[in-house]
């Protein structure tokens, strides 16, 4: 009998503290390793989903879903946006950051600005030093 090994493509690590780690293999095939936090993270959301729908998810239904669909749909990206700008409002976060982030769709961080472009970098500031502001 022989045994296929598979071999892999690459290796990508999507954060600096290495909260999860994509692997594809020759083969079509990929793993993903995580931290433990991420893990409880989508144990949660399995374990919401199932409350809501009375099933367990399938390849085909969004990992975070729009709790108030009847059906399982991804979670509305502006009704997450009206969250999370309220929510940088209550934390007391500057106007100027929230305006940037409207404008660039960025949170830029001391932990991740490394991983951004200079050119995002530069826009990000640039929209923070802006006095226009889309409401949102």
């Amino acid at each position: 009998m022989v045994k296929k090994i598979r071999k892999k493509k690459k290796v990508m690590f999507y954060t600096k503290k290495g909260d999860f780690e994509l692997t594809d293999y020759d083969d079509g095939t990929r793993t993903l390793s995580m931290s433990p936090e991420l893990e409880d993270a989508f144990k949660e959301q399995r374990k919401l989903f199932i409350e809501k729908f009375g099933r367990e998810p399938n390849d085909d239904d969004p990992i975070f879903f729009d709790p108030d669909a009847d059906t399982p749909q991804p979670y509305p990206e502006e009704k997450y946006t009206e969250e999370l700008i309220e929510a940088m409002r209550k934390a007391g976060i500057d106007e100027g950051y929230i305006n940037a982030y409207k404008k660039t769709g960025l949170i830029v961080t001391e932990e991740n600005k490394d991983l951004l472009t200079p050119e995002e970098l530069e826009e990000f500031e640039r929209a923070m030093e802006s006095e226009e502001s889309d409401e949102v």
